[in-house]
């Protein structure tokens, strides 16, 4: 059974609907269609998950300011989306995907995993097929950072009751 979302999350939602508009992606849906399936994937983490999705691209693609979005939504929320962002200015794609597995949060990592299966998730044409190369190694490297960072939660937990 599906939740109502936070006001928060209908504040973040209603942000990227007009942030991003009638953006398209290169498969021709719009870009806030993607947000929601992400934020849809991530929606049993919680609120921070949720809104991180809504906002993950923001920064990139829209001009908003990183201040507007720390007054809305907090420090963490704004440290994630952040943390998503990849500066294509300063860093490679791979600089940016090790840049997260290192500094992300666990929420920014699940969103970009979620991110990633969205965009993975695309037709069988030449476009796509070449950033699959891209996705594919970046998906791996980020669901072993969240494998790695949740064992080492488990293990802690279980020294913790022992």
């Amino acid at each position: 059974m599906r939740r109502e979302p936070s006001t928060r999350v209908a504040i973040a939602r209603r942000l990227a609907e007009k942030e991003h508009g009638d953006h398209r992606r290169k498969d021709a849906s719009t870009t806030v269609q993607h947000l929601h399936r992400v934020a849809r994937r991530v929606e049993d983490y919680g609120d921070r998950y949720v809104i991180t999705a809504y906002l993950h691209d923001m920064l990139e693609d829209t001009g908003i300011p990183p201040e507007v979005l720390g007054g809305l939504f907090g420090q963490p929320i704004l440290d994630d989306v952040r943390a998503l962002t990849h500066d294509t200015e300063r860093e490679t794609y791979a600089d940016y995907i090790d840049r997260l597995c290192k500094d992300g949060t666990l929420a920014a990592l699940r969103v970009k995993e979620a991110d990633l299966t969205d965009n993975m998730d695309g037709p069988e044409e030449d476009w796509h097929r070449s950033l699959l190369r891209r996705y594919e190694p970046a998906f791996e490297k980020v669901t072993a950072e969240i494998r790695r960072r949740e064992g080492a939660d488990y293990r802690e937990l279980v020294d913790a009751l022992v």
